[in-house]
């Protein structure tokens, strides 16, 4: 019987090791976040909360009546959420505690398991962190999104190389990612086209059109799964529509991630850094440039000043895979022996983890700070609408945080988590007032004049709301709440 030289053991150890030190860099990080008491701004809060409500859309918002009320475009996330509230038990807070830390960390995954290079994948996560952190950040928001964007990763690093015809495995494969991404996040389908664009034009036509089969098997499946193509296919491509295809004056009004992005100059920085180390190594010589990744990057560069998610979601993923493969190429051609390798690994992720983790102004504790997620429920819960009643107010993040700490009372909002969906009149005194510099005091007036004795108002206000037959409480932080205190004949 032979035995392996100490050196050989120590070095197979060495490279063993360094998948599991990404992976748990990635876990630890995001802990550490969650230690902070961490909470989410935004949809995180609602999706965990219509996993514990037993309603549909129509019966917790306002909708248009052109909306069916049983509109889901995240059919599968709230699945999920669901299964694990009714078998595991868990509450609002760990639904939302588990969202963040389950898409940061399928992030991290999808790259190194798409990549099979964990010192590579550790530089890249590093550099990212360093230069583009929104993009890692948005990671962290809990959002369904962020499926679509790890599975972006993974298929980025699988069809790179397919530029003869893809094998079956391959096809099968990318169909099942493709379902599943889109039953969980159908309201981005229609953008799988850039990534099928991307591959045709970069690994030419037999992996395009594979690809587009790949893409046609996978939402049918993702319809199969929810039972139905309206909450898949129909509703997203009419809600794209009531989002964006509107007056270019009040589009500045809408949330800043559809908003028009400026060129991401960083970015461009780094990939001319690399683009200029390959020519002094000689890497390039290895490497077809207009490879899928680098494509989609610079497709997201672009169509990011048009809406910066493009970029800020896609083009950004993008260029961590393309980071990625140059990384790969250049230890490659430097030969590192193994404990260099997992001395660079360990410098990488000891970056990622300082970076990411590290609570700078408050990022990760500031949600502590709200008055409508901190006060007690016995102060709050008295002061909001009957059960029959509509919540009035110009803020998501009112509609965000109540649902949130109320999943199962049975009061409606007129605002939730998309203004489009408000029924038309509404709508359009909404988006006149965000044209007219937030300018809401006429529409308060209308709607108070509308408002029963179910109903109340919220509002941000430096002092006390004076309105005809009204009287107002304050939260806190500028919040006053009111409902209808009309005078008897």
């Amino acid at each position: 019987m032979t035995t392996s030289p100490p050196n050989d053991r120590i070095s197979r150890y060495l490279e063993l090791s360094l998948p599991i030190m990404v992976a748990m860099t990635v876990l630890l990080s995001v802990l550490r976040i969650s230690g902070y008491g961490y909470l989410p701004g935004d949809d995180a809060l609602r999706h965990a909360a219509f996993a514990i409500d037993s309603r549909v859309w129509g019966d917790v918002v306002v909708l248009s009546n052109e909306i069916r009320p049983d509109v889901d475009v995240h059919p599968g996330w709230h699945a999920i959420l669901r299964f694990l509230h009714q078998r595991a038990g868990l509450g609002a807070d760990a639904l939302v505690t588990f969202s963040y830390i389950f898409t940061f960390t399928l992030f991290g995954a999808a790259g190194l398991l798409g990549s099979r290079k964990p010192a590579a994948w550790a530089v890249a996560l590093a550099l990212i962190a360093a230069v583009l952190w929104e993009m890692l950040g948005r990671q962290l928001l809990g959002r369904p999104f962020s499926i679509s964007i790890s599975g972006t990763l993974l298929l980025l690093f699988l069809w790179n190389t397919a530029q003869d015809k893809p094998s079956w495995k391959l096809i099968v494969l990318t169909s099942l990612i493709l379902g599943l991404a889109i039953w969980v996040h159908s309201t981005a389908w229609y953008l799988w086209i850039m990534v099928l664009a991307c591959i045709w034009l970069g690994n030419g036509a037999k992996a395009g059109r594979a690809f587009l089969a790949s893409f046609a098997i996978g939402l049918l499946l993702a319809c199969v799964l929810n039972g139905g193509c309206y909450n898949i296919i129909i509703y997203p491509i009419k809600h794209l529509w009531l989002s964006l295809a509107q007056d270019p004056l009040i589009v500045t009004s809408l949330a800043i991630e559809f908003r028009p992005n400026r060129f991401p100059l960083q970015a461009c920085g780094l990939v001319a850094l690399i683009l200029i180390s390959r020519q002094l190594t000689g890497v390039s010589r290895n490497d077809r440039l207009f490879q899928p990744d680098f494509l989609l990057y610079i497709l997201g560069c672009i169509l990011g000043l048009y809406v910066s998610r493009f970029w800020t979601d896609w083009g950004a993923a993008a260029l961590a895979v393309w980071i990625c493969r140059q990384t790969v190429l250049l230890l490659e051609h430097l030969h590192l022996n193994r404990l260099r390798l997992w001395m660079l690994t360990a410098g990488a992720c000891s970056v990622v983890f300082l970076t990411v983790s590290a609570n700078i102004d408050g990022r990760y504790s500031g949600t502590q700070r709200s008055v409508l997620l901190t006060l007690p429920k016995d102060r709050l819960l008295p002061l909001m609408p009957t059960d029959r009643g509509v919540l009035y107010g110009n803020s998501m993040h009112f509609f965000y945080q109540l649902y949130w700490r109320f999943p199962e009372t049975k009061w409606r909002y007129l605002l939730g988590f998309e203004p489009a969906m408000m029924p038309p009149d509404e709508l359009r005194a909404f988006r006149i007032a965000q044209y007219n510099n937030g300018n809401f005091d006429p529409v308060y007036k209308s709607w108070a004049k509308q408002m029963t004795d179910d109903d109340r108002l919220m509002m941000y206000s430096d002092g006390e709301p004076n309105y005809p037959d009204m009287s107002f409480e304050a939260i806190g932080n500028q919040i006053w709440i009111g409902k209808v205190c009309r005078k008897l004949p």
